[in-house]
């Protein structure tokens, strides 16, 4: 079976589906997106290809060194997987 999602970013949505897949009794060999954000790697999604037709490199900082936690802004818990960090202290669960 191939897995699609538009964009990866942390892999965490996609990697929801393989796995639903494989609990299921499915295989997934490969995966694919339109973008890959987050530069993963089929080892990283434990596939053994990832297609993607763009590629783009978003810096990235923990929750000690994010400027952005410095200055004081909040991340946006109305957006994307804002709240599941949020409620997970800052780290993904």
């Amino acid at each position: 079976m191939l897995v699609v999602d538009d964009v990866i970013n942390t892999g965490f949505s996609i990697r929801g589906v393989i796995d639903a897949v494989r609990i299921n009794g499915g295989s997934v060999p490969v995966a694919a997106a339109v973008c890959n954000r987050g530069a993963l790697t089929a080892d990283q999604l434990g596939v053994d290809e990832l297609i993607s037709l763009a590629t783009i490199r978003l810096r990235s900082w923990t929750g000690e060194d994010c400027p952005l936690c410095h200055a004081g802004i909040a991340v946006n818990t109305n957006y994307a997987h804002g709240s599941e960090y949020a409620n997970a202290g800052g780290n993904w669960p």
